[in-house]
């Protein structure tokens, strides 16, 4: 299971590091007062789109391999808790993000 998880995990990254990259690009093209260049938006919004079905297909190529060593049960059960997991570092990433105002906390 380590070997899937590593594997998977490097080839997520990866994606990742794309998507970033595409985005800040398209952020460039799509800044304020600066007429954008349609087809260069174009094609990174056609790359983002692709880096995104290459991540969900990272998890069905995940979920297959399990499936050679892990029960159906148990492979839901471990996409359960990575899923919580990746909610709870999203939720921390958004709570951390600065020019994000938090609603202050009233003490009692």
């Amino acid at each position: 299971m380590r070997t899937t998880v590593a594997a998977m995990f490097e080839r997520r990254r990866t994606l990742e590091e794309d998507e970033r990259r595409y985005r800040a690009a398209l952020a460039g093209q799509l800044r304020p007062g600066v007429a954008a260049n349609q087809d260069s938006v174009a094609r990174l919004m056609d790359a983002i789109l692709e880096v995104r079905s290459r991540y969900v297909e990272s998890y069905r190529d995940e979920m297959k391999e399990m499936a050679a060593y892990l029960t159906p049960s148990q492979r839901a059960q471990y996409f359960i808790l990575r899923e919580r997991l990746l909610d709870r570092v999203r939720a921390a990433r958004q709570d951390s993000s600065p020019g994000i105002e938090r609603p202050r906390r009233l003490r009692p």
